[in-house]
């Protein structure tokens, strides 16, 4: 499941990132929005982690991606 994530997030980085930067027209507001992206997709996972400990790990692999 991390392998297939770790895919996932890294195909979302190389299409946000050119897309950014046309849209901003800066690499620094460019940088500050890819950081914050990057920043909010390991800000939820001690609330997915508690998730798991309830309900179980597989439950929350197959409802994770949404969340």
């Amino acid at each position: 499941m991390n392998i297939i994530h770790g895919f996932g997030v890294s195909a979302f980085n190389v299409v946000l990132q050119p897309f950014m930067l046309e849209f901003t027209g800066s690499l620094f507001y460019t940088g500050i929005i890819i950081s914050i992206s990057s920043i909010m997709q390991f800000l939820p996972m001690p609330f997915i982690g508690k998730l798991s400990d309830k309900y179980g790990l597989k439950k929350i692999w197959l409802f994770g991606p949404p969340i």
